[in-house]
């Protein structure tokens, strides 16, 4: 959200024109516009982020009404509230002052006819301009770093470039960095929103536009700490929080690498969220958080460069079996994946199939006879396993 910090806002009043009465804790405040509010219901339209100003009148007859207004604006984050006094109020009642100092919430008195509250909002808005120009720069700048040491596998040449550049969008060449690959249908409308949620509840602005439905976020931890998978599925799980406060009934898919330190290494974690989600979302489709380590034997599936030496293996070894069931609608799949699952054990197999024993026994039968195998060679059940897994990932 574009906007100026509220000491900033201030700093652009004449010296000893405010005096603040409470929330000096939080005058790092960001101020995205000022209104004036001479109606009691201010608290029912604010949306957050705004400077309040006030001459008082609405509560020169009843001051105590403050005090349920202070409780709203401090509920929908409005930044501050600032009152001139000396025209309908001559002070503000202590128990409103102390109610702000126990909520943090800043409160400033304006005790001089200069700054009008024309003054005020001019000096504000056009400081916020020139900051939205500046961020807009700043941004384009990041945005492009950003695809730049994610999308470009060979920095090796720009090197010196990149680290020096690094310091622009504050990233460190000492701590370990994974990438996050975000994915949800609401981001092609306001990818900027998303951006902002990502920094909110991560505390990184590390984060670009990929594709209409993908963001890659990078996500920074100290140096001191370690860089394990546990770190990084808790901030996901923060992040799925904050995206159900404002779609209740949507997920959000994350892909998630390994940790790198070395920046000219990051295209390769973005290489390792992207199979994150891609195989997390063939395998395991009710899931929506998939980390790299968690990926196992389907990380040497997918990175076979021979795709169709791959679909050769299939059709050698699993294949007849997938297309007798589909003529003949045969449960022989199901069940040699139970049969595997359970170590071989027949009677776990037709436990978990809530079948008879004998019906299992004369399905892996069939399933001998249709592939011309014996289910008690190991190797020969290691390569069905590794069709089966082959098989999830092409039927997907």
């Amino acid at each position: 959200m574009r906007g100026i910090a509220l000491r900033e806002v201030l700093e652009l009043l004449p010296p000893n024109s405010v005096n603040m009465l409470a929330g000096d804790k939080n005058l790092h405040r960001l101020v995205t516009g000022v209104t004036l509010i001479e109606t009691p219901d201010a608290g029912d339209w604010v949306k957050g982020g705004e400077l309040l100003l006030t001459t008082g009148y609405i509560f020169k007859d009843a001051p105590q009404n403050m005090i349920e207004l202070i409780k709203q604006l401090h509920r929908k984050k409005t930044a501050a509230l600032g009152i001139k006094l000396n025209r309908y109020l001559e002070s503000l009642p202590p128990q409103i002052i102390t109610l702000a100092q126990e909520l943090d919430f800043p409160i400033f008195t304006i005790l001089t006819e200069k700054p009008t509250f024309l003054d005020i909002i001019s000096r504000v808005y056009e400081r916020i301009e020139k900051q939205k120009a500046l961020q807009n720069v700043q941004e384009k700048i990041l945005d492009t770093y950003l695809k730049e040491i994610l999308l470009q596998e060979n920095l090796n040449p720009k090197k010196e470039i990149i680290y020096e550049e690094a310091w622009l969008p504050k990233i460190s060449p000492e701590k370990p960095k994974a990438i996050f690959l975000l994915q949800s249908k609401f981001f092609k409308e306001n990818p900027a929103l998303y951006k902002k949620i990502c920094y909110e509840t991560t505390g990184s602005q590390l984060v670009t536009h990929l594709q209409k439905d993908q963001l890659a976020l990078i996500i920074e931890i100290s140096a001191s700490d370690n860089p394990t998978k546990e770190v990084a599925l808790q901030k996901a799980t923060s992040l799925q929080e904050s995206y159900k406060s404002l779609h209740p009934t949507d997920k959000l898919i994350i892909g998630i690498s390994s940790f790198y330190t070395d920046l000219l290494k990051l295209h390769l974690a973005l290489v390792e969220a992207e199979k994150s989600l891609t195989i997390g979302l063939a395998v395991w489709p009710k899931g929506t958080i998939f980390h790299y380590d968690d990926l196992g034997f389907y990380r040497l599936i997918v990175n076979q460069t021979d795709s169709e030496e791959l679909k050769a293996f299939y059709r050698d070894t699993l294949e007849p079996l997938v297309a007798y069931d589909k003529n003949n609608q045969t449960f022989l799949v199901p069940t040699l994946e139970a049969y595997l699952k359970n170590n071989g054990n027949i009677t776990s197999t037709a436990q978990n199939l809530f079948v008879h024993y004998n019906t299992v026994k004369y399905r892996l039968e069939q399933i001998e006879e249709l592939l011309e195998i014996t289910l008690k060679d190991a190797e020969v059940r290691f390569n069905l396993q590794v069709a089966l897994k082959v098989h999830q990932l092409l039927t997907s």
